[in-house]
């Protein structure tokens, strides 16, 4: 949705052409996740009353975190828009006391994809923009990541669709307010606490002081590296046909020959996508020990893979099979030799805070690692 400003007429409609591009019928049940904030309150309204989606075919749903003391007045708030714009609302509350942003986006998706399941809906709209994509970038690319993640966000992956993602933040409010629209104000948006609001409210910011029209440079880094990594799973579509030998729920069989045959960097990709198919989710020094035991020798072996894999070797063929300990929710820290320096890991779900090139942690509870100058970057 790009290419000059909305406007009343036209919003709706362009709106509705995206998720057309994205394969959504104008008549087909779709959840919209809505938490009471401008952005979702604002699609919403497009999606009602501006041609953008059959009213009818339309599914609110709001998750109530229970991490904030007005977040029951938020549920509440929502139920009162859709019993006046005549919209059917499913709630959804944590069950316990969530730990952090990692279990709060799980607990969410969990309750949107099962509201989603139980309408029998094409998928979960959410109110995701442009201004978003820009700042997933830019903390992707702070914490290290690939073309995948330099993509920021995609418009649909599955089920989660994201029909506003070319449309700015400022944009959206210049339209909410000349519409009169009304929506709610989550006052943890502006906890310096958090990274991800530094990036908006001070890094983005200071961006387009230095460089005017920085945020646009980073959304087209975004859009190439969507276009850049489409095409190399193209690529990998073809290869991988001629690399498996056996595939099952668990287990993967290749012949390493053929692996090797695609140089170190693609083989890499290939590995690391075939351990993902099974659940298992390997990070760079995870990906780095696959490899290394993939081409060690043709003897028999047998190593278990940090990320959720046991991998086997014997005459020219490996096998991948799942390990049963996966935690897809992890959060790696990555640490420079010499530095000094404090940030947030994930692991198996926990939450830790992680400090190193001090004197150490004074926490009540805590872990102390010593590690030799080889062992850096160490994750």
């Amino acid at each position: 949705m790009s290419g000059g400003r909305w406007s009343d007429e036209t919003a709706g409609s362009r709106l509705g052409e995206e998720l057309r591009r994205m394969g959504v019928a104008p008549d087909q049940p779709l959840v919209v996740a809505c938490s009471g904030g401008w952005d979702s309150v604002t699609m919403l309204h497009l999606l009602r009353f501006d041609g953008a989606h059959d009213p009818a075919a339309l599914v609110v749903a709001h998750f109530d975190h229970g991490m904030r003391a007005e977040s029951a007045s938020d549920a509440l708030w929502v139920r009162g828009l859709c019993r006046a714009w005549g919209l059917t609302l499913h709630l959804g509350r944590a069950d316990g006391r969530l730990r952090g942003e990692t279990e709060a986006r799980h607990a969410r998706w969990t309750f949107l994809e099962a509201v989603a399941e139980q309408v029998d809906a094409v998928g979960v709209a959410t109110a995701h923009h442009a201004d978003d994509r820009a700042e997933t970038l830019l903390h992707n690319a702070v914490r290290g990541t690939g073309p995948r993640g330099l993509s920021g966000m995609v418009a649909r992956r599955g089920g989660r669709l994201k029909p506003l993602l070319s449309v700015r933040r400022a944009e959206l409010r210049r339209w909410a307010r000349a519409r009169g629209i009304e929506a709610r104000w989550d006052h943890t948006n502006l906890e310096p606490s958090n990274p991800r609001n530094r990036l908006r409210l001070e890094a983005i910011p200071l961006l387009e002081a230095i460089r005017p029209g920085a945020v646009a440079g980073l959304l087209r880094t975004a859009r190439l590296a969507e276009v850049g990594e489409e095409a190399l799973t193209e690529a990998e579509d073809v290869l991988l046909e001629r690399l498996a030998v056996e595939r099952r729920s668990t287990r993967i069989t290749l012949r390493i020959e053929a692996l090797a045959s695609v140089g170190p960097a693609l083989g890499a990709r290939l590995l690391r996508r075939l351990c993902h198919q099974l659940g298992a989710r390997l990070d760079e020094a995870g990906t780095r020990a696959a490899m290394e035991f993939t081409t060690a020798s043709s003897g028999a072996a047998e190593a278990r893979i940090p990320g959720g894999v046991v991998l086997r070797r014997s005459l020219g063929v490996l096998e991948i099979e799942a390990s049963g300990e996966v935690s897809g929710d992890d959060q790696a820290v990555e640490i420079a030799r010499g530095t000094r320096g404090r940030a947030h890991a994930v692991v198996g779900g926990e939450g830790w805070c992680v400090s190193w090139g001090g004197s150490g942690g004074d926490a009540g509870w805590s872990a102390h690692l010593s590690v030799g100058p080889g062992a850096f970057p160490f994750t």
